[in-house]
């Protein structure tokens, strides 16, 4: 990779720039050393078919993209798309808020007006960097500014009943990110707390919000795949250099952090009638969930199959097989695109997303308009599928005996 990418700076780039240019970004001969040093600290993807290498990208700790290069021969196919597409979600779902913060700030409608954390200096760099007109030094602080309308809440799981209920506190509306919270008990006080107090709250669980998911539900009704009848769904991401994932008192595990997204595609598709249940589960040292099966079946005899890891990366598909074909969907946690096939495997129609800036401004606009009218909840993520999918994580959790805090 790093010989691929001297060649594209000093080639490729080479009629756009100056020598100084190019040396400062590719100096002499190729350092293989520093080149590792530097791929060990950043998460890298390579995008690779029949052992070729076709380019690769890599994002930093922050989440900032670092480095993207696609060779030559292979650009125009949509591969540095699909390689960012990837980094975003892996940030996403690694808890970097990098791109919330700078949807929010390109969403109209929204303004970036404060950031809090325990360390207020780094609230105040994060303020710095995605232009937060105030940066504060602990959440409550925050909250009794009275210019704060709506509070996101991307803190990890263990702590979403703690801020939710810090929010209600103050009267503060709030969008909380997946999971909800640690627990099925958690969930329903927080809700049942808002609602009693008429506070608006929804769980951010970007794919419900998402325009596309509203076109694939469609297409599936006017039979594209004629009677669907089995659905398979997977995601998984080697997350082994984030520790509160190993960790129990910190609601850690794949199920919390990935399978939740799985449960909501077979949910948004298949719909919420499960007659019976089965599942496996790899638990780890710690006593938490490393990889997991979990098949659901509906009284028709619809089956949804998922498959949640933190310990390998997934293709992220899903796919529903019907008696006239098949439907891909690429990316089920922001999906953005799909592919028909015939029952033959014969592609017939690819369907695209809308232009977005990152898939998170439809969970933020359909907050805004659930609020001015005066609702507690998102029609597309209501308090009753999010108490739903608590209680499916929970009978799994118990039926695996993961260790809980």
């Amino acid at each position: 990779m790093a010989q691929l990418f001297y060649d594209s700076v000093h080639a490729v780039c080479a009629n756009d720039y100056t020598q100084e240019q190019l040396d400062v970004w590719a100096t002499g001969d190729v350092d293989l050393e520093k080149w590792n040093k530097s791929f060990s600290e950043n998460t890298t993807l390579i995008a690779q078919e029949g052992g070729v290498i076709l380019g690769f990208a890599d994002m930093d700790s922050s989440g900032y993209l670092d480095r993207l290069y696609v060779h030559k021969d292979f650009q125009g196919k949509g591969i540095a798309k699909k390689l960012v597409n990837s980094l975003e979600t892996m940030a996403k779902n690694k808890g970097i808020t990098k791109f919330v913060a700078s949807t929010l700030d390109s969403a109209e409608g929204f303004c970036n007006y404060a950031v809090a954390a325990r360390d207020k200096q780094r609230a105040q760099a994060f303020a710095k960097k995605y232009n937060f007109k105030k940066a504060y030094g602990s959440y409550e602080e925050m909250l009794q500014d009275p210019e704060v309308d709506l509070v996101y809440i991307a803190t990890t799981t263990s702590h979403h009943y703690e801020h939710a209920m810090l929010c209600l506190k103050h009267k503060k509306p709030v969008i909380c990110e997946k999971s909800f919270t640690a627990n099925l008990a958690q969930a329903q006080e927080v809700i049942e707390a808002f609602e009693r107090e008429n506070i608006f709250i929804t769980e951010a669980i970007w794919p419900r919000y998402v325009p596309f998911t509203k076109t694939l539900k469609q297409l599936l009704a006017e039979g594209v795949v004629g009677t669907p009848r089995l659905l398979t769904a997977n995601l998984g991401y080697p997350v082994s250099h984030i520790e509160r994932v190993y960790k129990p008192e910190l609601a850690g595990g794949a199920l919390l952090d990935i399978g939740v997204y799985t449960l909501n595609f077979a949910s948004m598709i298949f719909g919420d009638d499960v007659v019976s249940t089965t599942s496996s589960a790899v638990l780890t040292q710690t006593g938490v969930d490393e990889h997991s099966s979990i098949t659901l079946t509906y009284p028709d005899g619809r089956l949804a199959v998922l498959c949640n890891s933190m310990s390998v990366r997934t293709d992220r598909q899903g796919i529903i097989y019907g008696s006239e074909g098949m439907l891909v969907v690429d990316n089920i946690n922001n999906p953005v695109n799909a592919k028909l096939y015939s029952t033959d495997q014969e592609f017939i129609k690819e369907f695209n997303a809308p232009k977005q800036i990152s898939g998170y401004e439809y969970q933020f606009e359909a907050s805004r308009q659930a609020m001015e009218k005066g609702l507690l909840e998102c029609s597309d993520m209501p308090h009753s599928e999010t108490l739903l999918m608590m209680q499916w994580m929970e009978d799994l959790l118990q039926e695996w005996g993961v260790k809980r805090a």
